[in-house]
């Protein structure tokens, strides 16, 4: 998984979604475009150039703080103010102190898609039937929703009795086509887009005048900036704001892009993924010739918003978008792992696999089973929606049944691990919301309340040892129904201190190493720090060593000889837990040498970064004499082996699924087949 720091990524989004590249005012050779309200977007030809001009825009921008913020900054057309972050992106300046980054997109491809795409036959008929009852109207101030506004500069006209019109029936389309969509794939599995309904049902509109943007065209950070200056907040990583805005802004951008939407890097199943807080934007700009919102662009910005599209997902890109056809949020956008194939999907799906970023019932064990999916109820930003709620115009009122007999599975020093029986409903789904108490020697009181808990059991961390615990569960359905509560008492242990739950034993890069490494022990007090010893197979000879981290690499090795490691807990008072082993046999196997005539070691195989990306690097080395294919591992500082491409006989390569900020070693060895192998 690759949660990222909190920061964000706007993603600039071209005609029926092709990306496009801000572009940089500076950039050797092109001057600012310059787009009025009344201009086009940038012709193909010159959009060609984007991609260059990229890389030199981000040469000649100042680099971000260590702090991951712009001490200077320069102007970049359609962004605004922005500097270099340290993994080559655009940090864009937003409001004092508020920046949120971009990878400034990509090229915009020459030929664009149709607008009227065929679509499966319901989600078709949903599309031309869309109307005020295919979203989810609230009505609560707490509500999660997507608000409406129509944003124009104040010296031009204001369009709002045209265009609010339009950009409500887009949401209608956007949300209806979200819901057949999802009940394609489960039928029982309604989605709805929330947001805010006037006293007749229809979704409100909110008309915003702006300040005219100077240098002609939209600029998404003075927009997001004047926003946020009239009362809208601007996103963070963890804002509890209910609200999020679709944004319709009546001109061209400067860089020619159809729209920006907000996006965080961050494929964490759970609920506290950072694209499920609030106060994220989505912005379509009058890129066509109608000047018009259309309902496919603002649901592309929009899921972006909600965490569309992982860069490790199945299909991804690896620059926020798809490979799949005709897919809502897939194009070729020249990412990293992009292989755009039209034929994918030849009808405009979301999700054309079902497998990349949404489906409401994805098969167990699969990517989407255990990563960030837009389609789980765990999404806050999409209303569950089924008839059945509604059955008969009765709303469904009828709570989950209580969860069943509660009971404390697991005892830690400063963990409890809680289970119970299913709970069920007899219209929805239902998940459980949990209370761990403590008690403070007169009352229970509440330390942390857990929402949105897919399973039925719960780990209660960071808890203190030998203290007593509450656990409440109650369980909730789709219509916010919630159970009576259930509750079990447990307390933590406060004996000789726990080992470590699991070691990690591979081999490492050259054979003949063992980089270990095991996850936190506990103790009643503080811990000092672990023993670790490896001892092989056959032979009661230990090596043993005292640590205060969780790592140790293992050196010298005998070849051919099985290894496993144990590791123990040690305490501060000097107690010790018993020892924890792998079940994990290493058998090193160190590289031959070969002493036929035209053996011996082989050039040195110089490499070099080509590419680095949020969670990809991509390498190239020169070819090596003699030859055949070579070794290439890629190793984090600690020793830990990240990859291994074996025999590979291309002078480059791609590493995927990195995590951000992180730093990597590159070990490339020539290999003549089966004989010797130089080192790099």
């Amino acid at each position: 998984m690759s949660r990222v720091p909190p920061v964000l990524m706007p993603f600039a989004c071209l005609v029926a979604m092709v990306c496009a590249l801000a572009v940089p005012a500076f950039a050797a050779g092109h001057a600012s475009t310059g787009l009025g309200a009344g201009d086009a977007p940038l012709d193909p030809a010159a959009a060609a150039q984007l991609p260059e001009m990229q890389e030199e825009a981000l040469e000649a921008l100042p680099a971000e703080t260590a702090a991951g913020s712009c001490r200077t900054a320069a102007r970049v057309d359609g962004l605004g103010l922005a500097c270099r972050t340290d993994d080559g992106l655009f940090r864009v300046v937003v409001a004092p102190g508020v920046t949120v980054e971009t990878h400034g997109g990509d090229a915009p491809a020459t030929e664009v898609r149709e607008l009227d795409a065929a679509h499966l036959p319901n989600s078709q008929a949903a599309i031309d039937g869309a109307d005020a009852s295919d979203v989810a109207c609230v009505a609560g101030v707490n509500d999660k929703r997507v608000e409406l506004i129509y944003a124009y500069p104040s010296d031009k006209a204001n369009r709002v009795g045209t265009i609010a019109p339009l950009l409500r029936q887009g949401l209608y389309q956007a949300s209806a086509f979200v819901d057949a969509e999802s009940r394609a794939r489960d039928s029982n599995a309604g989605r709805r887009i929330p947001t805010q309904c006037d006293g007749g049902g229809a979704a409100i509109v909110t008309a915003v005048a702006l300040d005219p943007i100077g240098g002609g065209g939209g600029v998404f950070g003075s927009i997001v900036s004047q926003l946020t200056s009239r009362g809208y907040p601007v996103s963070t990583s963890s804002s509890a704001s209910p609200r999020r805005f679709m944004i319709f802004y009546d001109a061209p951008s400067q860089s020619g892009a159809a729209g920006v939407g907000q996006f965080y890097a961050d494929d964490d199943a759970d609920a506290s993924n950072y694209n499920n807080f609030g106060a994220r934007y989505a912005v379509e700009f009058a890129w066509s010739g109608d000047r018009v919102p259309h309902w496919d662009v603002m649901l592309h910005e929009t899921s972006h918003n909600m965490g569309a599209i992982a860069d490790a997902a199945p299909d991804s890109s690896g620059g926020g978008h798809c490979n799949d056809g005709l897919d809502i949020m897939c194009y070729a956008d020249g990412g990293s792992s992009s292989s755009y194939s039209s034929g994918a999907c030849a009808q405009e799906r979301f999700d054309c696999g079902g497998d990349s970023y949404f489906n409401p019932a994805p098969a167990p064990g699969s990517w989407l089973a255990s990563h960030w999916n837009i389609a789980s109820t765990t999404n806050a930003w999409l209303r569950p929606w089924d008839a059945g709620w509604n059955d008969g115009g009765v709303p469904d009122v009828d709570a989950p049944t209580t969860p069943v007999s509660p009971q404390v599975a697991v005892v830690g020093h400063t963990s409890l691990t809680v289970t119970w029986g299913a709970s069920v409903d007899a219209r929805s789904a239902v998940d459980y919301v949990a209370s761990v108490d403590s008690w403070n020697g007169s009352a229970w009181v509440t330390n942390a309340t857990i929402e949105q808990i897919q399973g039925t059991s719960l780990e209660a961390t960071a808890l203190v040892s030998g203290a007593s615990y509450r656990i409440r569960i109650a369980a909730r359905d789709e219509a916010g129904n919630q159970s009576a509560e259930a509750s079990v008492i447990g307390a933590t242990s406060s004996g000789p201190p726990e080992p470590p739950t699991s070691i990690a034993v591979p081999l490492g890069p050259n054979g003949d190493t063992i980089p270990a490494t095991w996850s936190a022990g506990s103790a009643s007090g503080a811990v000092y720090g672990y023993d670790a010893e490896l001892r092989s197979i056959g032979d009661s000879t230990l090596v043993a060593r005292r640590l205060t981290g969780r790592a140790l690499t293992f050196t010298n090795l005998a070849s051919g000889t099985s290894y496993r490691v144990r590791v123990r807990t040690v305490a501060e008072n000097g107690d010790v837990s018993v020892w924890r082993t792998s079940t994990t046999v290493v058998t090193p196997g160190k590289l031959a040498e070969d002493t036929t005539v035209g053996g011996g070691e082989l050039p040195v195989a110089t490499a070099s970064l080509v590419r680095r990306g949020f969670t990809t690097l991509t390498f190239g080395w020169a070819s090596s004499g003699e030859a055949a294919s070579y070794d290439v591992v890629l190793s984090t500082s600690s020793g830990a082996q990240v990859k291994r491409l074996a025999g590979t006989t291309l002078a480059g390569g791609t590493f995927a699924g990195l995590v951000p900020g992180r730093t990597y070693q590159l070990q490339v060895t020539p290999r003549r087949g089966e004989g010797a192998r130089g080192v790099s």
